[in-house]
């Protein structure tokens, strides 16, 4: 396997650069971009390295689920780590990003992808989309 040339565009990048909300976001949506474009070669290696522990565990979680699907959707191999019980919410703390509205909640539980869902992480379909 050849060694992935852009070290920066990787799920374990986006946990080390992503300490603060505003930095998370921003790195995970350069990781999809890069993603998107890469090789199926490249998408292997860019999912495979588990991200390094941070204290924002919805954070964690989110990067588990994202390289499930993304592994998922473009068939290449699930990596193992995202099987890992710390890469799972509990159950009695479910993540909407911050939706309150109980219609809203309900529709973001019918169309998360089951990657996110399983970890209950209710996002909505289009949660790896980018515009």
């Amino acid at each position: 396997m050849a060694y992935y040339k852009n070290t920066d565009d990787t799920i374990r990048s986006v946990s080390l650069y992503g300490r603060t909300e505003k930095k998370f976001r921003f790195a995970f949506s350069n990781f999809l971009d890069s993603f998107y474009r890469a090789s199926q070669e490249e998408r292997i290696i860019m999912i495979s390295e588990e991200p390094a522990e941070m204290q924002d565990r919805v954070h964690l979680a989110i990067l588990a689920a994202a390289a499930n699907r993304l592994a998922n959707l473009h068939g290449v191999p699930v990596p193992s780590w995202v099987y890992k019980g710390m890469y799972f919410l509990d159950e009695s703390e479910p993540y909407y990003d911050n939706v309150n509205h109980a219609e809203y909640r309900e529709w973001l539980r019918r169309t998360t992808p089951l990657e996110f869902s399983s970890r209950h992480l209710f996002l909505g379909a289009d949660v790896l989309s980018r515009a």
